[in-house]
């Protein structure tokens, strides 16, 4: 199975993974009380946050092509979320507040399903 990090891992050193086990462990610091509020500012629970800034970077560990890129939540994506949960909401009002999270996390599916099919 091919995965876009092999090429790099291949002249990954020791003290290249001294250098990016601070710098992930720096991140980590900031991100996870930055994904908590995000979450909440998406109208989420702060587990919710919690895995969105965590699963993504395990994953583009290994299937990332470019090592500096920074990745996880951001405020815009937070907004847009709260606007759709918000609107699907509005329009059906029998929902509850767990309906929310299952919303998110269709919406994240649906757009990671787009940006695959883009990518291919």
């Amino acid at each position: 199975m091919f995965t876009p990090s092999l090429p790099w891992s291949k002249t990954y050193t020791r003290s290249d993974f001294k250098s990016d086990a601070f710098a992930g462990l720096t991140t980590g610091v900031m991100l996870m009380p930055q994904a908590m509020a995000y979450a909440l500012l998406a109208g989420l629970p702060v587990e919710a946050g919690l895995y969105a800034s965590t699963v993504p970077l395990f994953v583009y560990a290994f299937w990332g092509t470019i090592r500096p890129l920074a990745v996880g939540p951001v405020a815009m994506d937070s907004l847009l979320t709260a606007a759709a949960i918000s609107a699907i909401a509005v329009a059906h009002p029998q929902l509850s507040g767990t309906d929310g999270i299952a919303i998110a996390s269709l919406l994240a599916i649906m757009v990671g399903v787009s940006l695959l099919i883009m990518g291919i």
